[in-house]
C-alpha cells in the first residue's frame, strides 16, 4: 500500500492527504466556547481551517446549522455540534482523554466542574442590569472563584499534583488553561492563592 501510494502524482497525493485529515471549526472570532477545541487540536499537532465569523454573518448562517448554534466542527465528511461534546470527541481522537475509564471520568470531572463556572462567568457577562451585574460580578471575584480554585487544587493535590487524570496531559488541562485565561480578565493573581495551580499553568 504504501508503494502504490509513492507511486501517485504530488498533486493527488496533496488531495488525498487533505480529504484524509479535513477538520474545520467554524466559531466567531473569539475564545469563548471553542477555545478549549483549539487547544486540543494545537497540542495534538493537527492542521484544520479556523473558521471565525463576525456576530452580523450568523444571522444567515444559522439556518444551516445543525442545532442553530456555533460552534461547529466538521470532521472527515461529519458534524459535530456542542462544544463540550466537540472538545470531548477530539480528546478521545487524539488520545488525550485519559489512559483507562477512570482516568476518563476524572479528566471529565474537572472539565465539567470548570464548565460550571465557566457558565456562571457568562451569565454574568451577557446580564444588562448594571447594578445586578457588579453584584454578581463581586461575588464571583471575592467567594465563587477563588473557593473553585480551592477545591480544584485539592484534587490536584490528592491525584500527585501534576495532572488531573493519570500521569499524562488530558483534555481537563488544556480545558483548565483556557479557564485561567478567561479569568484573569477578572482578576489577574487568582492563582497566588493556589500555587500547585499556578505551577500546572506555567508547566
Amino acid at each position: 500500500l504504501l508503494f502504490t501510494f509513492s507511486l501517485i502524482s504530488p498533486q493527488v497525493q496533496t488531495l488525498v492527504e487533505a480529504k484524509m485529515s479535513k477538520i474545520k471549526l467554524v466559531y466567531y472570532d473569539g475564545r469563548g466556547r471553542a477555545e478549549t477545541i483549539r487547544f486540543v487540536l494545537a497540542f495534538a499537532g493537527k492542521e484544520y481551517e479556523d473558521k471565525r465569523i463576525k456576530p452580523e454573518e450568523m444571522a444567515d448562517l444559522k439556518p444551516t446549522l445543525p442545532m442553530g448554534q456555533l460552534p461547529v466542527l466538521e470532521y472527515d465528511g461529519e458534524t459535530l455540534c456542542q462544544s463540550m461534546a466537540i472538545a470531548r470527541f477530539l480528546a478521545h481522537e487524539f488520545g488525550l482523554a485519559g489512559n483507562t475509564n477512570l482516568e476518563q471520568a476524572q479528566a471529565d470531572e474537572v472539565v465539567d466542574s470548570i464548565t460550571d463556572i465557566q457558565l456562571e462567568i457568562y451569565k454574568v457577562h451577557f446580564t444588562r442590569d448594571e447594578k445586578e451585574k457588579e453584584k454578581m460580578m463581586t461575588k464571583l471575584k471575592e467567594e465563587k472563584i477563588p473557593k473553585f480554585l480551592e477545591t480544584l487544587e485539592k484534587i490536584l493535590t490528592k491525584r500527585g499534583g501534576q495532572y488531573f487524570a493519570g500521569n499524562n496531559t488530558t483534555w481537563a488541562e488544556l480545558h483548565f488553561i483556557q479557564f485561567v485565561d478567561l479569568i484573569a480578565k477578572i482578576k489577574e493573581d487568582f492563582l497566588a492563592a493556589v500555587p500547585k495551580l499556578q505551577s500546572l499553568d506555567e508547566r
